[in-house]
């Protein structure tokens, strides 16, 4: 695992790395900005979800990741990405992995302008990413914007 913490002062300190065969690691991060890379007991899984455990400063709110690289044995990455506190990385249900590294290296921004340029609609981002999930057949119930606007655009440009 590669995880570079945000650059100011609110970084994640430890997260536990729960997988889809139901195990669980837990990871004491530095308290940097710099992409630092973590061992891990080989696990095969599917899908991984990140969460945040404690961080090394409480007074902020805006917590989160830079970067976060996940890599199987001889192999590239399985997820790219940038991580919601508390939610999921999603992307390899279904073994969609190499569709995850797409949407994740857009800003959420360009993801939505990319939807409404080939929806039709107008808007910001909290009006069209619900749209869009109507209209592409996406269930957006207990999704952050960022995970909406990545299964939107997989579902546009790759269909599930």
């Amino acid at each position: 695992l590669k995880f570079a913490g945000r650059v100011r002062d609110d970084k994640f300190r430890h997260v536990r790395l729960t997988f889809s065969d139901g195990s669980s690691q837990e990871l004491e991060l530095k308290n940097n900005a710099q992409l630092n890379e973590y061992a891990l007991t080989p696990t095969t899984t599917t899908s991984v979800r990140i969460t945040c455990v404690s961080c090394w400063n409480t007074s902020h709110p805006n917590r989160g990741a830079q970067e976060i690289e996940l890599w199987g044995s001889d192999a590239p990455p399985l997820v790219m990405g940038q991580l919601v506190e508390g939610q999921p990385v999603v992307g390899m249900e279904d073994g969609n992995a190499g569709k995850l590294a797409t949407a994740t290296s857009l800003p959420l921004i360009e993801i939505v302008e990319e939807l409404k340029r080939e929806l039709g609609v107008s808007g910001n981002v909290a009006q069209v990413l619900p749209f869009a999930c109507e209209q592409l057949g996406i269930d957006p119930k207990n999704k952050s914007l960022s995970q909406l606007g990545r299964e939107c655009y997989h579902e546009l440009y790759h269909g599930r």
